[in-house]
C-alpha cells in the first residue's frame, strides 16, 4: 500500500479520528474530551508521524501531550465531545510497550547483537498482555523449546531466552517476525457499494483505532524503506526522520557523545601540551 491509496483505509466512524480539546490524567485515568471540529484521518496523521511521538513518550507527561495531540487510542461514540470519557493509565503505557517491542523486534533483524534483549522484551510484553498462547506457542514449537506447547511463556520458556545461542536467537527472531503480520490487528474488508443502477464491489483495509493505525504506520515505515535503528548511546529504538540515518535518538543522547569527545579530546591536548612542556625543561 502506498500513499496513493489514502481513499482506502479507512478508520472509525468513516476514516477519521478525532483529536482533544483537553486531557488531564485524573488518579489512574485518561480523562479527555473530543473535539468533533478536528478531525484527521490515517495519512494526515501519517506524514506527521504520531507512532514514533508514541514510541517515544517515556513518561506520562509525554503520553498526555500525545493524546492531547491526537486523541484517545480507542473510543466508540466518535461525535461525543463532553468531558468525562476515560481510559486507565495503564493501558497506554501497555499499548506503548507494546509497539515499542514490535518495533525492536523488526530493529533487532539487522541488528544482531540487540537480537536477545528484543526477543526477551517482546516475549515479556506478549506475555503481559496476555495473548501468548497463540504468537508464543508457535514460537516455541517451531524450535523445540521444551515444556507444554498450550501454556506459551513459563519458566523453561525464560530459561531457553538465558541460554540460547545466538544462532538460536536469530532464528527465533527469524520464526516471531512473519507472526507480526499487520492482517492480524487490522483486517482487509470488502464492501458494496452503489454505483447508479449497479452494485460494486469495493476492497478496504479497516482501521478501527488509533491503536492499530499506529502499527500500521509502523509497516508502512518498513514497506518504504524506512528502517528503526538502536541509539548507539542509551539502546532505545528511534524511527528514521528525513531519509537521514542517525546513530542516536532524538534527545539528548548525541549531545552526550559529542561533549564526551570534545572533553577527550581537550584532556589529551592538555597531556600532550603538559608532556611538550616536560620535554623542553629537561
Amino acid at each position: 500500500m502506498t500513499l496513493k491509496d489514502k481513499n482506502d483505509v479507512k478508520g472509525a466512524s468513516g476514516g477519521y479520528w478525532y483529536r482533544c480539546s483537553r486531557v488531564e490524567f485524573v488518579g489512574d485515568a485518561v480523562k479527555w474530551e473530543l473535539n468533533p471540529q478536528s478531525r484527521y484521518s490515517f495519512f494526515d496523521a501519517y506524514v506527521k508521524k504520531p507512532h514514533l511521538q508514541f514510541i517515544e513518550a517515556k513518561d506520562d507527561d509525554a503520553l498526555r501531550n500525545f493524546v492531547r495531540a491526537w486523541g484517545p487510542l480507542y473510543f466508540s461514540i466518535p461525535w461525543e465531545s463532553k468531558w468525562g470519557n476515560s481510559h486507565p493509565i495503564g493501558n497506554y503505557r501497555n499499548e506503548r510497550d507494546k509497539l515499542i517491542a514490535y518495533v525492536q523486534l523488526l530493529a533487532s533483524v539487522e541488528e544482531r547483537q540487540k537480537q536477545r534483549y528484543a526477543l526477551t522484551q517482546w516475549v515479556e510484553v506478549v506475555h503481559k498482555d496476555g495473548n501468548d498462547n497463540v504468537a508464543l506457542s508457535g514460537v516455541r514449537q517451531a524450535l523445540h523449546i521444551p515444556g507444554d506447547l498450550l501454556l506459551g511463556f513459563d519458566q523453561s520458556f525464560r530459561a531457553w531466552l538465558e541460554r540460547a545461542t545466538s544462532q538460536q536467537i536469530e532464528s527465533a527472531i527469524l520464526a516471531v517476525v512473519p507472526q507480526l503480520s499487520v492482517l492480524s490487528v487490522a483486517p482487509l474488508r470488502f464492501f458494496v457499494d452503489r454505483v447508479g443502477r449497479r452494485n460494486v464491489v469495493r476492497a478496504e483495509l479497516g482501521l478501527d483505532s488509533l491503536s492499530e493505525a499506529l502499527h500500521w504506520m509502523v509497516w508502512q515505515d518498513y514497506f518504504q524503506k524506512r528502517p528503526y535503528r538502536f541509539c548507539e548511546e542509551c539502546g532505545s529504538v528511534f524511527g528514521i526522520r528525513g531519509g537521514y540515518k542517525r546513530k542516536y535518538c532524538p534527545g539528548p543522547c548525541a549531545h552526550r557523545k559529542a561533549a564526551r569527545e570534545s572533553y577527550r579530546r581537550k584532556r589529551d591536548e592538555r597531556k600532550e601540551e603538559r608532556a611538550n612542556v616536560t620535554q623542553k625543561t629537561r
